[in-house]
């Protein structure tokens, strides 16, 4: 996928058809990329988006399978509609670790989107069920959920006021200690990469910029920028704390923001940052000799080269396609 990204897709082509080739090994006759250590909703996602972006003419019936297993993996249950899962994906569909997050939302939104499926289709405003429920704005998310899962698990969750996003309703994958309430219950408080994940799904899902929920996000983005940590995940003070899901935070805010389309955030102090090109300079920075980057905080694998560098090429490509549409 990262290199599908690029602007360097066809020096690479023989790469991308040997990585295609290995992982249509997976593809499954109900649409479904799966193999016994599980993700299946991101691994379906992942090849959706490639093979879209390679050869959508080849492939067409595979991503046609693809797309409509993802339709079909999507929670929705109209009877219930306080469900906190729908509208949303989770990692195995039904069958493991049956909850929605943010995150294998995001790419699933991604993936649909790729795929072509057309803006009057259910399954957007059905995602905007779940990505409402997972800021952090009450005028628009009513939802107070128990807390299923972690250390917090059999407390009352219900979101707070600050317009950004977490994990999902009643998630978080931050260390940052939740919020008190006066009525017992938590609010885990906003962070980087799952904010401009739900900046992402939110455009992705075709909600307009002005919409108040996008503008809210658009300011805890502003209030927030920084590049030097993913801001908001852990309040931990030993070195590198800042770093978790680091090149995760830079492909997810270098995609939201393409997609949003402004050059500049503003932060509290009156200064102006060309977003593109800072997050340019601090990749460059970051890379190691050989080419490659690798995180030295390791939690969700970011120090697996493979795996830092697959969404540090994603970052630079986005941010290098922004950069040519302003003529730079």
């Amino acid at each position: 996928l990262a290199l599908t990204t690029s602007p360097l897709k066809d020096k690479y082509k023989e790469n991308i058809q040997k990585a295609v080739d290995f992982a249509l090994k997976f593809l499954k006759s109900d649409g479904s990329v799966r193999d016994e250590r599980g993700h299946t909703i991101y691994k379906t996602s992942l090849l959706l988006s490639t093979l879209a972006r390679f050869d959508r003419k080849r492939y067409k019936k595979e991503i046609e399978a693809m797309k409509n297993y993802l339709l079909k993996a999507q929670y929705w249950d109209p009877k219930v509609a306080e469900d906190v899962k729908n509208g949303g994906w989770g990692y195995d569909e039904k069958r493991n670790r049956a909850r929605a997050d943010l995150s294998n939302t995001v790419f699933a939104a991604e993936a649909l989107r790729d795929a072509g499926v057309p803006k009057d289709h259910p399954v957007w405003k059905r995602l905007q069920v779940f990505v409402t429920r997972s800021q952090n704005r009450t005028e628009s998310n009513k939802c107070v959920t128990k807390i299923k899962e972690g250390k917090f698990a059999g407390k009352t969750w219900r979101p707070g006021n600050d317009g950004g996003f977490i994990y999902g309703p009643g998630l978080t994958r931050s260390d940052a200690p939740p919020i008190q309430n006066p009525d017992g219950s938590i609010t885990f408080p906003s962070y980087g990469s799952m904010t401009y994940a739900g900046l992402l799904t939110m455009v992705y899902a075709f909600v307009s910029k002005n919409d108040a929920r996008v503008i809210a996000a658009w300011n805890w983005c502003q209030k927030n920028w920084t590049l030097e940590e993913n801001p908001g995940i852990s309040e931990k003070k030993y070195a590198g704390a800042g770093d978790k899901g680091l090149y995760y935070y830079y492909m997810t805010l270098a995609k939201a923001l393409y997609w949003f389309g402004q050059p500049y955030l503003t932060t509290p102090d009156g200064k102006k940052h060309n977003w593109a090109v800072e997050l340019v300079e601090r990749l460059s920075g970051l890379q190691k000799e050989g080419g490659f980057w690798k995180n030295r905080n390791p939690k969700w694998y970011e120090d697996k080269e493979p795996i830092a560098t697959a969404y540090a090429v994603q970052a630079l490509s986005y941010a290098y396609k922004f950069l040519q549409k302003q003529g730079k």
